[in-house]
Formats: structure tokens, sequence, C-alpha cells
């Protein structure tokens, strides 16, 4: 993590910015010698769509899928990120506080069943696109609906306005009155076909998340907010 304060040029002015950059790496070092390697039980819909893998020297959310009608298994993705940043900026001029949050993911393998939906019912917008997946899922190939599920979200942005003291003061038994308006899960830059490449079909658990089957579509929000000290 990293915090940067700017030098304050004026009265009443301040900013500060925030980075923090995270990652998770895992390996399986070693299995009992009577059990081998083995897809994970209890999430997903088996190789071939593709399911996560427990293979020794291997991560531990590594994601494999049959290729070909003869079952060959091959690593199609990870669904672990390969890093993720976030960045916030809070800047207060006088009576007012402006502050964002932007979130980067970049990587992350997402087994996108709701397109297969789409495609199996006739339902997606570019008919020739699907028909080549069909006819790849057909042959026994499923990357057609596993995809990258890096993005970059614009998570919050919002404004607050600080009532000076001497009026909130003579508001009843107050001491301080905030009025702030937010928005947020504003924006998604992602090549994902889906609704939202953060989708985990089975539950937050450390292995067996990013399965996408047909979820319900994430929402922007916007808040207002009233925050009195007494």
């Amino acid at each position: 993590g990293l915090t940067a304060t700017a030098a304050k040029p004026v009265p009443g002015f301040d900013w500060t910015s925030r980075g923090t950059l995270t990652l998770n790496r895992s390996t399986v070092t070693s299995l009992p010698s009577n059990i081998p390697a083995f897809n994970v039980p209890g999430v997903g819909f088996g190789a071939t769509f593709g399911a996560y893998r427990i293979e020794e020297g291997s991560s531990a959310t590594k994601i494999v899928a049959t290729v070909d009608k003869m079952g060959t298994l091959a690593t199609v993705g990870d669904g672990e990120p390969k890093f993720r940043v976030g960045w916030s900026n809070v800047v207060n001029v006088g009576d007012f506080a402006f502050s964002t949050l932007v979130d980067w993911q970049h990587g992350s393998t997402v087994i996108n069943l709701t397109t297969l939906a789409y495609d199996s019912n006739g339902n997606a917008p570019d008919q020739a696109a699907a028909a080549k997946r069909q006819a790849l899922l057909t042959a026994g190939d499923p990357r057609g609906y596993i995809e990258d599920g890096s993005f970059v979200k614009l998570r919050e942005v919002s404004v607050a306005y600080n009532l000076p003291k001497r009026l909130a003061t003579q508001l009843g038994p107050l001491k301080s009155l905030q009025l702030s308006l937010s928005g947020r899960d504003l924006l998604t830059i992602s090549s994902y076909t889906g609704l939202d490449p953060e989708v985990s079909n089975f539950g937050n658990q450390a292995i067996g998340r990013n399965y996408d089957v047909t979820p319900y579509p994430p929402s922007r929000t916007y808040w207002f907010s009233v925050t009195a000290g007494i």
C-alpha cells in the first residue's frame, strides 16, 4: 500500500490519495500417495464446462476442462486474478469533501454459463458467434464459454457538505451536520461478455467461485445521507 498527501497550497484544502496492490498465490505441495489429482466436488458442473482441480505442483485454484470428445484435460485458467489494485482519493475543500474509489482486477477466469443459456435457447445477440461456440462445445471444447474476468470498476463517487459549526449548533443539540450524496458501482470497463465479471454462483468460497449461471444483474445505487453529531 502507498499513501500520498498533497501539500496544502491554500488554507482549507487537502488531498489524500491511497493505492493498494494485493495478490494471492497458492501451490498444492503434496497429496497423500493414495489420492490422485481430483476435480473439486460440490461446485460447478464437471470438466465438460470447466472445473477446479486439485493437483500436486499446481495452483489450488486452477481450472481445467475437457477439450475434445476423448476427454483430454487441459488447463484453461485460474480462478484467482493475477493482481488487484485499489485507488482512492479524498479531497477536502473548505466545507466540502469529495471522494472516489476505483478497483482494478487483472486476470481471473470466469465460466460463463449464462451465455451458454442464451446460445442454447436462441437468444444470443450475435447468432453467428453463438453457432461457433455451440459447435466447439458439441466437439467437446467448452472454451468458447470460458472468459477472462479482468475489469476496472468505479466503485464509488461521493460529495459531502459539512455545515459550518456556528450554523449546526443552532439546530438543537447538534455539534455537527453533514449532508452527502454518493453513487456506487457506477461504471464497469471489461471485455467480459456476461453481466458482471465478479460473479459466484456457489457463494463466497475459496475454491469454486467464478461460475456465472444466470445471476440477477448488478445495479447502480445512489445514496443521500445526513450525519449528525451531538
